[in-house]
């Protein structure tokens, strides 16, 4: 499960957090690679730029100043799922939405991501009801996700775990920090850490 904290700050707040990490790509290319679990290939987008130089690099970027949210468990997979949700769209697009701020360097142990300026306009706006509509849709995606993972184990405690009133709360403290973000006029980030 990743450790994973939501912050908010402005990209220049950023950049000085992140001394030395270049920008992305703007558009991102393939590469084909080998799944470190199944071992099979799998294609990949790949951000960072081929003539990138993380010699000046921090490796420990300092968020402690940034207003913050511990969502330790959330990851990329379940932000994907949230995308797909909120924008209704598949997968497959949601993780094309996905494009990170800053490239880490590579012995970096961090991911940092932003949240998609509509997913974080859309939870910012978002009315009660409008959050439960949303909550509904997240968690079947999620549990559909769930429910193909082998391990039975496995399997049935994170179904346990994972109920409409689990994504109910997460999905609140994310709509009432995206609002934070909103008043503050500020963007919305995420760190993740295995």
């Amino acid at each position: 499960m990743p450790l994973t904290d939501f912050f908010l700050a402005t990209q220049d707040e950023l950049r000085r957090a992140c001394a030395g990490w270049p920008a992305p790509l703007g558009t991102p290319r393939t590469e084909t690679r080998t799944n470190p679990f199944t071992k099979k290939p799998i294609v990949v987008r790949e951000w960072t730029p081929p003539d990138a130089d993380f010699s000046h690099a921090t490796l420990a970027p300092d968020f402690s100043t940034f207003p913050s949210l511990d969502m330790k468990g959330l990851g990329v997979a379940e932000m994907t799922l949230l995308v797909a949700a909120a924008l209704d769209i598949d997968r497959t697009r949601a993780r094309e939405v996905d494009r990170p701020p800053l490239i880490a360097p590579p012995e970096c142990e961090i991911a940092l991501c932003e949240v998609p300026a509509e997913l974080s306009r859309r939870l910012a706006s978002a009315d009660e009801r409008e959050l439960d509509v949303l909550a509904e849709k997240w968690t079947a995606l999620a549990r559909a996700d769930i429910a193909g993972i082998p391990d039975k184990r496995t399997r049935e405690a994170m179904l346990a775990e994972r109920t409409l009133a689990y994504w109910k709360r997460t999905l609140a403290s994310l709509a009432a920090f995206a609002r934070k973000a909103a008043t503050e006029k500020k963007r919305l980030f995420y760190w993740m850490s295995p």
